[in-house]
């Protein structure tokens, strides 16, 4: 769980126009992207991408699981999409099978001619068989809720699919896929590569926020006025409690459902809260952003929206999403640092922050496993130092096999449970751990050009691998294969005993820079060599977007680079013990505390852990006041469980949706 972004959706449904400006610049390119990819025009991306975002912004007090909100962004782009459409999908003749989510062969994805063929069949593909392969492999969203989004049967899902499976296979002359084990489908990964490499205008950036919060401030200038001129109705449609608060409050907000699982779903006509032309078709140009009315906003609001859309700015100027596995060399959001732009010295070393790991190892390139001082097991964390699984497992580890380069793509990374190995990826910073073993495979490694003029090579990643000559590493560039950076480092990462010649021995690039090694020390050099960072360092891990991990002197802490030396915020190293979640006789290990109030309209119970399978310890009544100190989604209820304190000073959790934090 992305702790980062659930702080961001409880502040901004406290009226944090902060908050907002934050979720934006993080989902901004993931939800351009998906626009342009179902829309097929720029523009209509923009105007689609603006109204979703809109949406989200009016309606985000009702998104059930805060953490999920990536994944409502990629709803609601969809949602504003088909209303934009007049789609007429046939009911599919008969049972049609749910087809295999992998249908291309890895060449596919390591090919970049048949890469490209793939993406331009997706293009090409008729509105009603782009949009579910698109939400299917893209947005990651299965069977039965495409059936749901699209309102269609299952049946007619899996023959949409199957058809747009057909076309795409046939365009990029793909051959029979390898059985599936875990790793995430040919076409996800080469959706996430082109998405890696938009870019979006500054402009555009600009009118998109700037729409989205004029609504956003007109909408909840309505609602209070509403608030204020009739009761609240009952039934399905409610208002939100009111309830006192030091900060800012929400408005009431009737006319919504209880519990939307799309924006839409509440009828709400998101055009009528500005005073803005008509509505356009979603393939026509859009409105002048600069001609809109104002209407009820005040000068106080004006300054509260340039402020937020400041913010915004800068934040967005900072921030590249997705990391590029191939393709072009430092293709980055306007008004991001390139590698190019960073000088000799341009850094800082953060010491500090990994207090509770007791040791850090890479891992691969999506993250590094840490080892916990509190509860003794490991973790996963990735390259910002956000746990991506909690400290509760005997044992990370590469495949024994090594990498299975010709059908993988990528190196196995397996995880321990109850003497089982199950594999475990990421996607978009979410780690999901397969719900089978790992299966015994076999190994197809790179097969080498017999002329290169190097022994050995890694993947490729934004267009440049490392690759190894006469026991020496260096960098060559994927377009004409020659040598960027000498054959002079030493391997860095930590191999086991039957590893070494399937898996990686250096860094991969991230954003033109790399860590290497040399006479036993690391530092960091751009892909012209120029060394960025002092060799000086005991380890230093995988970079994102200018934040190394490393070590110095044996300390933790984070190297900032470039723009991250102003914006990077701090690592998110929160760790349950799962051992101690007894409630009532553990105290949480931080003193920070939030009150929350009780709005179950009959109280709720207080449980001895998160979940439905824990014994009742007490009960809230409504409008009872607690301290709430670190949330966790349980697996038997899936809902979000916070931890608080009763009267007794005991611990104990209840389920966050019956919850207000003031």
């Amino acid at each position: 769980m992305n702790e980062e972004i659930v702080s961001c959706v409880n502040a901004a449904c406290n009226g944090n126009t902060d908050a907002l400006a934050r979720l934006y610049s993080g989902t901004l390119k993931m939800s351009y992207f998906l626009a342009l990819k179902l829309s097929g025009s720029e523009s209509a991306a923009a105007e689609i991408t603006k109204k979703a975002y809109a949406r989200a912004f009016c309606t985000i007090t009702k998104l059930k699981k805060p953490e999920a909100f990536e994944i409502w962004m990629k709803q609601n782009v969809a949602s504003v999409y088909k209303e934009g459409e007049n789609f007429v999908f046939d009911d599919a003749e008969g049972n049609v099978p749910e087809g295999s989510f992998e249908f291309l062969s890895e060449d596919v994805f390591e090919n970049s001619r048949k890469a490209a063929a793939a993406l331009d069949a997706v293009d090409a593909l008729r509105p009603e068989y782009r949009l579910p392969i698109v939400l299917h492999y893209f947005s990651g969203m299965p069977v039965q809720s495409l059936s749901k989004q699209l309102g269609v049967s299952e049946s007619t899902v899996n023959s949409l699919l199957a058809k747009g499976r057909e076309e795409i296979f046939a365009a990029c002359e793909s051959g029979d896929p390898s059985p599936a084990s875990g790793a995430l489908p040919v076409l996800t990964r080469i959706l996430q590569d082109q998405m890696s490499g938009v870019e979006i205008s500054g402009e555009t950036v600009k009118d998109i926020f700037s729409y989205a919060l004029e609504i956003y401030k007109s909408f909840k200038h309505t609602e209070e006025v509403k608030a204020g001129e009739a009761p609240a109705p009952s039934g399905y449609f409610r208002s939100e409690p009111s309830i006192p608060s030091s900060g800012p409050k929400v408005p009431p907000s009737p006319g919504i459902p209880t519990d939307p699982d799309n924006a839409e779903s509440g009828g709400i006509d998101f055009d009528s809260f500005a005073d803005t032309p008509a509505p356009v078709s979603s393939r026509k140009k859009g409105f002048d952003i600069r001609k809109i009315r104002i209407g009820n906003l005040d000068f106080k609001k004006l300054a509260i929206i340039a402020a937020a859309l400041l913010l915004v700015i800068i934040i967005v100027a900072a921030a590249s999403h997705g990391k590029k596995n191939k393709g072009n060399d430092n293709t980055t959001m306007a008004g991001q640092t390139t590698a190019a732009e960073i000088k000799t010295g341009d850094y800082k070393w953060v010491p500090g922050g990994f207090e509770n790991c007791a040791d850090i190892q890479y891992l691969d390139e999506n993250c590094c496993v840490f080892l916990s001082s509190v509860t003794k097991k490991y973790g996963l964390i990735d390259y910002r130092g956000n746990v991506l699984l909690q400290p509760n497992y005997d044992e990370f580890q590469r495949c024994g096999y090594g990498r299975d380069y010709e059908s993988q793509g990528q190196y196995h990374t397996l995880v321990t449970i109850e003497g089982e190995q199950y594999f475990v990826s990421v996607d978009n910073g979410t780690a999901i751990i397969s719900e089978t073993p790992h299966g015994k495979h076999g190994v197809t490694p790179q097969d080498l050009d017999k002329k290169a003029p190097y022994d050995e090579r890694d993947r490729f990643f934004e267009g440049y691998a490392a690759a190894e000559k006469n026991g020496k590493w260096g960098y060559i560039r994927q377009e004409d294969d020659k040598k960027v950076v000498p054959y002079e480092y030493e391997p860095v990462n930590d191999l086991s005993s039957g590893e070494a010649s399937f898996c990686d021995y250096c860094r991969p690039v991230n954003n033109g820079l790399v860590a290497v090694k040399k006479n036993g020390v690391m530092g960091i050099i751009n892909m012209s060599n120029d060394v960025i960072v002092p060799f000086e360092y005991r380890n230093i891990m995988v970079g994102d977007n200018g934040v190394f991990i490393a070590n110095k002197d044996g300390t933790w802490g984070v190297i900032l680079v470039g723009n991250a030396i102003n914006t990077f915020t701090g690592v998110k190293i929160d760790i349950v013990d799962e051992n101690g979640e007894n409630g009532e006789n553990t105290p949480p290990d931080t003193d920070e505390a939030r009150t929350y109030i009780c709005v179950a309209d009959s109280g709720i119970n207080v449980r001895s852990g998160p979940g439905g399978t824990y014994e009742d310890i007490g009960d809230l009544a409504t409008g009872d006041e607690v301290e709430g100190y670190e949330t966790k989604e349980a697996e038997d209820t899936g809902k979000t469980w916070l931890r608080i304190k009763m009267d007794n000073d005991k611990y104990g959790w209840v389920a966050i949706g019956y919850m207000q934090a003031k």
